[in-house]
């Protein structure tokens, strides 16, 4: 199985940190400055906001029959971001509303992002915006699970890299192997030709020594049937010479 690219891993980290973690340090806030006995009253005071908010459609019929709101001025006393909510806050914006305004933007972001791949420039400005108001909103405990989940991601990416260095381990070392095996083949294959080339020249030797022989004898031949015709003429020129001296002597 491919491994994920650098850009998707960002992207499902992001993913992972703003709908998995992000939610719970939102509730947390929200308890602690609506306390769940003081929540009724403090709806019954807020149903002017509430009305308004509905007016706007910022809340919709669901949630607004899920609050069943009471007459009232303010839910909470936390400031806006200079910029208003929907705006991404300044750096120098540390209070709980700018925090809840940047994890709104991430989220928003992320929502409507168009491909499964975050640069890594963007990932890391957003995890340390989003992050840090994590803790603002959570305090400690937040650090530690945010702390706790990059140690898992780091760790899960550095086994997947361990797992992909021993497949390429694996690739190299069959690769090794059927080079070995490829050079042995072309030795014995070498060693084959080099042993027919031993067996042909020791056979156009062999050849070579019967056709020396041949002609050895062959010429051995031909100087006894020389030495015979020699022998021959020898004898007839001696019979010749008898008649001739018979002739001379009668």
């Amino acid at each position: 199985m491919a491994s994920l690219s650098e850009e998707e891993e960002n992207y499902v980290r992001l993913a992972l940190l703003l709908k998995g973690v992000t939610p719970r340090a939102v509730r947390t806030y929200f308890d602690r400055e609506f306390p769940s006995t003081s929540l009724p009253s403090t709806l019954s005071t807020s149903h002017n906001t509430l009305l308004d908010l509905k007016k706007k459609r910022i809340i919709n019929q669901a949630q607004w029959n899920l609050l069943i709101p009471r007459n009232g001025k303010n839910l909470t006393s936390i400031n806006p971001p200079i910029n208003g909510f929907d705006s991404l806050p300044q750096t120098r914006e540390t209070t709980p509303g700018p925090d809840l305004a940047r994890i709104k933007h991430y989220r928003n972001e992320l929502a409507h992002h168009d491909s499964n791949t975050i640069d890594t420039t963007y990932f890391n400005t957003a995890w340390r915006d989003i992050s840090d108001a994590e803790i603002m909103l959570r305090g400690l405990k937040a650090e530690i699970i945010l702390r706790g989940l990059k140690a898992k991601i780091m760790l899960r990416g550095l086994k997947a890299k361990i797992m992909l260095r021993g497949l390429n381990a694996k690739i190299m070392l069959k690769g090794w192997k059927a080079k070995i095996m490829l050079r042995g083949l072309m030795a014995e294959i070498f060693l084959r030709r080099l042993k027919a080339e031993i067996m042909l020249r020791g056979l156009k030797a062999k050849t070579m020594l019967r056709g020396l022989k041949a002609e050895i004898i062959l010429r051995r031949l031909k100087a006894k049937i020389m030495l015979r015709g020699l022998k021959a003429e020898i004898m007839l020129r001696g019979f010749k010479a008898k008649i001739m001296l018979r002739g001379l002597k009668a």
